[in-house]
């Protein structure tokens, strides 16, 4: 995802608060990766390999964007915690909390060695005293950004920002609007819009190959199709972002005894609704349980297990 958000800066737009970028990765190999594809984007942004606590020590803000179940490896390694503390730190790990993120950075600091009742504590929500004391200690907010990144067109959601400084949430905020709008989310629903926002991608792609292969077997070419569904989405995105009700939209395309509306009945039939419907439940489910797996593992490793 970082490197779609790079692709989206613009780059008139990030000398006005960025002064330098830098890409850190954890081996050669991934650095040799990552300087390929940054030719292409940005061929200015240095890349460094394993030196992640140097250049953190060197920034003013530090966006993570690694694996979830890298975070104890990551956060956890030898300064990294005094490293970024007074930093802004913008997290867009998918299943991450902001006190999961705290509560490591205090733990590598405070107490490099656990015992197992102060890990346990720690990460399944007891009252050990670095835990609570952890939320004044980093300044940290959550945001989730989508592919659209690369094409200025993302939505980034932001959550619980009265967590964060006023500062860092100000930076956040006009980072992501350079590549798409921006939006406050309550925790208490922001797995479930985080989960809407990163798969409505993938998920209207399977309602776009049917599309297509309809309007293909029926003898239009795939190219026409495909031109055709995606400037439709165009228009009606626009409506939606106007406030125009999904169900008025489909009405009045829809006369009676119409083709739409023999397309819709079969629609219906199937219960394509219902099943879109479920693949969000079913997807948000999903990354509820992830919030627990990270610590999960970040405690066995605690442990030395």
């Amino acid at each position: 995802m970082a490197m779609n958000i790079l692709e989206g800066l613009p780059k008139t737009e990030v000398p006005k608060r960025i002064k330098h970028i830098t890409a850190c990765v954890r081996s050669e190999a991934s650095a040799a990766r990552v300087a390929r594809l940054l030719q292409r984007i940005n061929p200015d942004i240095p890349v460094v390999a394993g030196g992640n606590v140097g250049v953190v020590k060197r920034s003013d803000a530090v966006l993570l964007s690694h694996k979830p179940d890298q975070l104890q490896q990551v956060l956890g390694a030898k300064g990294m915690a005094d490293a970024l503390h007074g930093k802004k730190i913008i997290s867009i790990l998918a299943g991450v909390t902001t006190p999961q993120i705290s509560s490591v950075l205090s733990a590598s600091r405070d107490t490099p060695h656990l015992t197992k009742a102060q890990a346990r504590e720690l990460f399944f929500g007891g009252p050990w005293p670095s835990e609570r004391e952890a939320k004044d200690e980093f300044d940290i907010i959550r945001a989730m950004p989508n592919i659209g990144a690369r094409k200025r067109q993302s939505m980034t959601l932001i959550s619980d920002p009265q967590a964060a400084s006023a500062d860092l949430v100000d930076f956040t905020t006009w980072l992501f609007e350079r590549v798409g709008r921006v939006e406050q989310v309550p925790e208490a629903a922001y797995d479930a819009a985080t989960v809407l926002n990163g798969a409505v991608y993938a998920l209207t792609t399977v309602g776009v190959d049917g599309l297509v292969n309809g309007a293909v077997q029926q003898g239009l070419s795939h190219e026409t199709a495909v031109a055709v569904i995606s400037q439709c989405f165009k228009g009606l995105g626009v409506m939606l972002q106007e406030g125009q009700h999904p169900a008025v939209l489909r009405d009045s395309v829809s006369p009676p005894g119409g083709a739409t509306m023999a397309g819709l009945v079969e629609l219906e039939r199937r219960g394509v609704r219902a099943a879109y419907a479920d693949a969000i439940i079913k997807a948000t489910g999903h990354a509820k349980r992830m919030e627990r797996s990270p610590t999960d593992k970040v405690w066995r490793r605690a442990m030395g297990r």
